[in-house]
């Protein structure tokens, strides 16, 4: 026998009127059991989900991009050795053939400053090791040396702080743009995991809903045998009744599959899978939907429409990278401007074949030297740099684009959720009249059917009225639930406890309001 066809008595949770709810064959599969409520599901994901953790790392990669931006103006230690051997033809008797080793060293430090000017302090000592083929005296040994101070300011193209900084400036808007970002993605997870779960919640007060229905069909079943075996049917009477209770047995399988479909759902938004054990737990939601909806009271139009330009992160993070844009624009405009560099150096120079003098030499500054220099550039037509400049120009409007649509969208979301927030409270009157229309219609049928005044067909038909009624009531409840906290994300305000609140506050009126009940029926 198929597992939807098996008699599913187990006691669940007490129904609003008292009697043991039908427990889902789900619930009886192996592995942990947990029972979550919707505050704990959006623990559980901001804890563990893995996409909001791989976010996450865009924001340390910008925060690395920074901190980047800012070591290119880090000072920088430099060394160098070199070698050399040089034999050198004799030219005539001033200047004879020699035979030279030469040993250097350079070294120093060299930094880049914020005006966009490089400053650099070497000191660049020799050893000269020669032979000399000549009658006159030459020293065997040298020794020269060189300390040197050189500044290069740029004054037109890439020149000053402004340029300099942008760099920096711009990887630390792209910091805080991926934090919004990130803030956006976890108000995204939270509104997810809400619709999951009360996904999941649906799916298994759906298949009670089918449950219900088979056992209504089944009950009629079992009348028309009775009434077969007392001759006031004919045998041929059972088809249409076995027919029935087979078609709710379908509808009940695939309740039960929806239920799995949306548990996994759920799941893969809730924990980390460090582990593939993480598919195996039983989610049951504590959600106990009781008789009675909460009372949302949201905001205007207005008032919300402010609250989401002021709270939304997607919104500030477009804000920023308007600002990173302008930027842009600004570093690209300096690559229209020729390039016009000014150089100075001093150094202080000393040549002899003693170390000590060269010491002296060098620190009394006996041989100082200075230059200056002016050099330009200038980019004949700088095709390459207006391209530039006007790409960054389209990639500005774009982003004031992007901006104004992103608040467009905005407007539209709150519009549709206080819409369905406003729809879904009628939906649910409507639907609760519907439900007792329908019991009321099917308990009439039933009787008329006693009484020979109607057919089997028609009370399976109010039986699948009756069962639609119930569903639609019950995603209605759903739905405005749900309703709630899209507008809580289309706010930027999901994320706050007092989202929450009102269905906090309608559970505990409906907890009073069952135990005042409970204590009225002893």
């Amino acid at each position: 026998m198929p597992p939807a066809s098996r008699d599913r008595r187990g006691q669940g949770p007490r129904n609003p009127q008292g009697a043991r709810a039908p427990v889902p064959p789900t619930d009886r599969r192996a592995g942990p059991s947990l029972e979550l409520g919707l505050e704990q599901c959006l623990r559980l994901g901001l804890e563990g989900n893995v996409d909001l953790r791989l976010k996450y790392l865009d924001e340390v990669l910008a925060r690395e991009a920074e901190r980047k931006e800012r070591g290119a103006f880090d000072p920088l230690f430099f060394s160098e050795a070199d070698w050399a051997r040089r034999k050198v033809p004799s030219r005539n008797s001033f200047v004879p053939s020699s035979i030279q080793r030469t040993y250097g060293l350079n070294l120093g430090f060299r930094q880049k400053i914020l005006s966009g000017g490089t400053w650099e302090l070497a000191f660049r000592p020799t050893f000269t090791d020669q032979q000399v083929n000549s009658i006159f005296s030459f020293p065997s040994t040298q020794f020269t040396g060189e300390l040197s101070l050189t500044f290069t300011q740029p004054l037109l193209r890439g020149a000053w702080v402004g340029f300099q900084k942008a760099g920096i400036r711009k990887a630390r808007l792209d910091q805080r743009a991926n934090r919004k970002d990130w803030e956006r993605q976890r108000q995204t997870l939270l509104s997810s995991i809400v619709q999951a779960y009360y996904d999941l919640v649906f799916t298994r007060e759906e298949w009670r809903v089918k449950f219900e229905t088979l056992e209504v069909a089944r009950e009629q079943f079992r009348n028309t045998e009775k009434r077969i075996l007392l001759g006031e049917l004919a045998p041929r009477d059972r088809i249409a009744d076995r027919t029935e209770v087979a078609r709710r047995e379908e509808e009940l399988i695939q309740a039960e599959n929806a239920i799995l479909d949306a548990e996994d759902v759920l799941k893969r938004l809730l924990f980390p899978f460090e582990e593939m054990g993480d598919w195996t737990p039983v989610i049951r939601p504590s959600e106990n939907l009781g008789t009675k909806d909460p009372v949302f009271h949201p905001p205007s139009p207005e008032e919300a429409r402010r609250t989401a330009f002021a709270e939304r992160p997607d919104l500030r993070a477009a804000r920023i990278r308007v600002e990173k844009a302008r930027i842009e624009v600004e570093e690209a405009r300096s690559g229209l401007l020729p390039s016009l560099d000014l150089s100075g150096s001093y150094s202080v120079d000393a040549v002899t074949d003693d170390t000590a003098d060269l010491q002296r030499d060098i620190f009394e500054r006996k041989f100082p030297d200075y230059s200056l220099k002016l050099s330009m550039e200038v980019p004949i037509g700088n095709v390459a740099a207006e391209s530039a400049w006007r790409q960054a120009r389209i990639r500005l409007e774009q982003a004031r684009r992007n901006l104004q649509i992103l608040r467009i969208e905005i407007v539209k979301e709150i519009r549709a959720a206080l819409r369905a927030i406003r729809v879904q409270w009628k939906s649910i009157q409507a639907a609760r009249v519907s439900v007792r229309l329908a019991e009321s219609n099917l308990e009439t049928e039933r009787i008329k059917l006693k009484l020979d005044s109607t057919t089997l067909f028609e009370v399976q038909r109010r039986n699948q009225e009756l069962s639609d009624a119930k569903s639609r009531l019950l995603r209605s409840r759903l739905e405005y639930r749900k309703a709630w906290f899209v507008l809580q994300a289309a706010l930027g305000r999901i994320d706050r406890s007092d989202a929450l609140r009102p269905l906090e506050a309608a559970r505990k009126k409906g907890a009073v309001e069952g135990g005042q009940d409970a204590r009225s029926r002893r």
